[in-house]
């Protein structure tokens, strides 16, 4: 299972680079980017939900 940290780091560098970029647009869609990382986050951290690896998903694997 992934950390939340591992999901706060990308909402702290899409804030910061929407505050670097003059295009709203952009920056409103890294805004909302960044909001999407830190409710991941926090719904781990609340034990809300479990991410996993994409090899550890059995139904994705190909070496079957």
């Amino acid at each position: 299972m992934q950390e939340a940290s591992y999901y706060r780091g990308p909402a702290v560098r899409a804030r910061r680079l929407a505050r670097s970029i003059t295009d709203r647009k952009a920056a409103a869609q890294l805004e909302r980017m960044a909001e999407d990382y830190d409710g991941i986050a926090e719904d781990l951290e609340r034990g809300l939900i479990d991410v996993r690896h994409r090899e550890l998903m059995p139904q994705l694997r190909h070496d079957r």
